[in-house]
């Protein structure tokens, strides 16, 4: 209950003083009845006040004598409109002195309402509430309203030239815009009078809509390609000429480059939108908060109806498809129910029309909207459509097919292939299937080396291999694949070594994928064979930093001060990355270098071989953070290194001392205590290559130990079917037990993947287990990193009481 009572009073008081309010504003937060008792006990602590039966006031204070003001009566009226869902309107002279034109307030104050008539008295005071048709309270623009009803209080011959001229002062100019136009109803008369309100608005809105046509006439009218970009850049410098003029925009400009500036085909999910159109652009703001431009939040009602009446009446196909796009996407999300059907059929038609005229200035652009005009006629289950849109996707690729231009053809395969709810004629399959073999012999052909393209080889060849394997025609699919492979089996004889092995790679793995097991491994035999020369050819890269011996120092006083165990769990927790903190960083890289950070990058072992792949920071994010970690480490090992040799200095640390110290944890058993001591003392004899692969095996079986306390399971069925019988998890298996992640946190739990099993990062415990690497890899800083982790595990205890760790 308190804490219902604590975010009660938090509501009161940010609404701030002066706030009027019943139980109904508050029944999200609590039962009615809950409510009521806390804000009577809320009454008796003097907090707020009983204003009437059922209707408390947060009180103004009179700053000069102290004591509670009276309530205002529009704050009370409006608490009790909340409280019977009415829609109310200041009447008659009520009206007229909300806005300044009187200075008398009515005894009995009246609101319009669409509730009943009723007569309500707070406090000595009348409220007078009368019903009245719904346009007459106008519940879309309270300003119009207002000033409606108050014209109406003075009549036509009492308002004077000074209360227009007030008036036109007062109201800001988007109160004016907005009454011009919601003013619908009434006498003809204030119609007349509120254009002389809000005539400047008039002008300058009639000059805008008229420049406004004439670029949307323009733009019907084009007949050379063009994008939507082109239109949003048009608006853009409309825009701006009206800005450095002071002029305020009209809401149709807006709407118009908002509809434009939208990017197709969205793929980041971090805006968590889930719409096919996205912002151009996501960057940060001076506060580090995340800004997208356009922004989804500021498309409402009243623009999705102007795009839909756009949709309507435009009579170009790219503003057709645009608009009827963007209301199909957004209306879901914006009103809470799926558009007109109407909407998604012209989406569907204006895209079949920009591929029929070759219209727009990107083709890949047209693609994407082919293959999303066929997803939206299999969502709204229009059989023809989908065949319209089956025949433009099939012509369009035929009219824009380049051998050279991977993204221009192949589409009609991959939207139109085996998809059951798309029929294709016998012709059309055989078109499809033609083209592609006609395709791979151009650029295959050795006769004509000019033509010869190994990736159009490639992208052909896996089309095919695809379907004639559907139809077990293994034959073919060997002869497609082999094409391919073989035009980069020959490239790669002239390529340096790092490109041939990349190369190679690929096609050893489409062998292997599609059947032809020993081309493969003859492959992967030529890929061994270019690793030292790969290596050879990789250049050093360094970056100096530079810091002073007064820095260095002052860090190593402040990672020291304390006890023993003081600084070890400082030491600990300094050196664990966190996730956050790098992806961060990742992102902020990737933001100065964005192009490097789309390459895949590959990973090459001690002998030139590739090891790992990373895509790019959309595809792989993980794989950039644990790189990016690694890297981290590398950088930080000097200030271990300083950190851990002044522990040893300071204390007088021997291996014998902090065998002691790891041995307070009991993840490690009695019986493995002369190998954890053999290592530390290796460690301290600065023999590297012995401590290091006497500890790693020890953190391993410590997990082991942990998930096994915790009731978890350490072992697994074998992998060989002809012997019955179990082994034990993996190190990186154990790592992603949610044991682990519950007892030592996400952020340990990737820092050890990063040090010891992810060939992402630095893979020590699988080079070391596997002898992959060359002793001099097995240096102080990879020492002081397994020492590091080491002491990460000392710090778990066992719990009081309880027999498990």
């Amino acid at each position: 209950m308190s804490n219902i009572r604590e975010r009660i009073e938090k509501r009161i008081t940010d609404a701030g003083r002066g706030y009027v309010f019943t139980r109904k504003d508050f029944q999200d937060v609590a039962s009615s009845g809950s409510v009521g008792q806390i804000l009577s006990r809320m009454v008796k602590d003097g907090l707020i006040r009983r204003i009437g039966r059922g209707i408390f006031d947060f009180p103004n204070i009179n700053p000069a004598l102290g004591g509670q003001l009276y309530p205002d009566i529009d704050q009370i009226a409006k608490a009790l409109a909340r409280k019977f869902r009415w829609s109310i309107l200041p009447y008659g002279n009520l009206a007229a002195n909300r806005l300044g034109l009187s200075q008398q307030v009515p005894a009995i104050v009246t609101y319009l309402s669409n509730g009943p008539t009723k007569e309500l008295r707070i406090e000595n005071r009348v409220i007078y509430f009368k019903h009245a048709r719904p346009k007459e309270i106008y519940a879309d623009s309270y300003i119009s309203g207002l000033v409606v009803q108050a014209l109406r209080y003075f009549g036509k011959d009492r308002v004077s030239d000074e209360m227009i001229a007030y008036l036109n002062q007062k109201l800001s100019h988007d109160e004016k815009t907005e009454l011009l136009e919601t003013i619908h109803y009434g006498a003809e008369w204030i119609y007349e009078i509120v254009q002389k309100i809000a005539n400047d608005c008039r002008e300058q809105k009639l000059n805008q809509q008229e420049r406004l046509h004439q670029i949307l006439i323009e733009y019907d009218n084009r007949s050379d390609r063009f994008y939507e970009g082109d239109i949003e850049s048009t608006f853009s410098n409309l825009m701006k000429q009206l800005e450095d003029n002071g002029q305020e925009i009209d809401i149709d400009i807006k709407a118009e480059h908002m509809a434009f500036g939208f990017s197709e085909n969205h793929e980041d999910d971090e805006n968590g939108w889930g719409t096919y159109f996205g912002p151009m652009a996501i960057f940060p703001n001076d506060q580090g908060q995340m800004m997208e431009s356009p922004s989804l939040a500021l498309v409402n009602s009243q623009m999705l109806d102007y795009w839909a009446n756009r949709a309507k009446h435009a009579k170009h196909p790219i503003q057709k498809a645009r608009y009827a796009g963007l209301v199909w996407d957004f209306n879901n999300k914006v009103n809470g129910k799926s558009a007109d059907i109407q909407i998604a059929q012209i989406r569907i038609d204006a895209v079949c029309d920009i591929a029929r005229d070759n219209c727009h200035k990107y083709e890949t652009d047209v693609i994407t909207k082919l293959k999303h005009a066929l997803e939206l006629a299999i969502r709204i289950n229009d059989k023809n459509r989908i065949a319209q849109v089956r025949d433009s996707i099939i012509t369009y690729e035929g009219n824009i097919a380049e051998d050279s231009k991977c993204g221009l053809w192949g589409f009609a395969y991959d939207c139109l292939w085996n998809n059951k709810k798309i029929s294709l004629t016998e012709d059309q399959e055989r078109k499809i299937i033609a083209d592609l073999e006609e395709r791979l012999k151009r650029v295959t052909n050795p006769s004509d080396e000019k033509h010869i393209d190994p990736w159009a080889a490639e992208a052909a060849a896996i089309r095919l291999a695809k379907h004639y394997r559907r139809k077990n025609r293994q034959v073919e699919v060997r002869r497609v694949i082999l094409a391919y492979g073989q035009v980069f089996e020959k490239i790669s004889e002239s390529a340096n070594a790092m490109l041939a092995m990349k190369w190679l790679q690929d096609v050893a793995q489409n062998y292997s994928a599609y059947g032809l097991t020993e081309e493969a491994n003859r492959i992967l035999i030529r890929i061994r064979g270019l690793g030292p020369k790969a290596n050879s050819e990789l250049k050093p890269m360094s970056a100096e930093m530079e810091i002073s011996k007064e820095e260095m120092a002052q860090y190593v006083e402040e990672m020291t001060q304390g006890d023993l165990s003081e600084c070890l769990a400082r030491l600990v927790a300094h050196y664990i990355p966190r996730r956050d903190e790098t992806e961060k960083q990742v992102k902020d890289i990737a933001s100065k270098a964005l192009l490097t950070s789309l390459f895949q990058k590959t990973i090459q072992g001690h002998k030139g071989r590739p090891i790992a792949v990373i895509g790019s920071i959309y595809e792989d994010i993980d794989g950039h953070i644990i790189f990016q970690i690694s890297q981290n480490m590398q950088i930080e090992s000097v200030f271990l290194r300083q950190v851990i040799a002044t522990l040893i200095e300071k204390f007088a640390l021997t291996s014998g001392k902090l065998a002691k110290y790891v041995f307070q944890c009991p993840l490690f058993e009695n019986d493995k205590r002369s190998i954890i001591t053999e290592g530390l003392r290796a460690y301290f004899n600065k023999d590297a290559l012995v401590s290091i692969h006497l500890l790693i095996p020890q953190i391993e079986n410590a997990l082991r130990n942990l998930v096994e306390c915790a009731g978890g399971v350490v072992l697994k069925p074998s992998r060989n079917s002809t012997v019955q019988s179990l082994q034990v998890r993996t190190f990186d298996e154990l790592l992603r037990d949610s044991i682990i992640l519950q007892v030592l946190g996400e952020d340990v739990s990737l820092y050890f993947r990063t040090l010891f099993t992810d060939p992402r990062g630095i893979n020590l415990r699988n080079d070391v287990c596997h002898g992959l690497a060359p002793a001099q890899l097995f240096g102080e800083g990879l020492a002081d990193r397994t020492l590091h982790a080491l002491l990460v595990l000392a710090q778990v205890r066992k719990k009081e009481g309880d027999s498990n760790a």
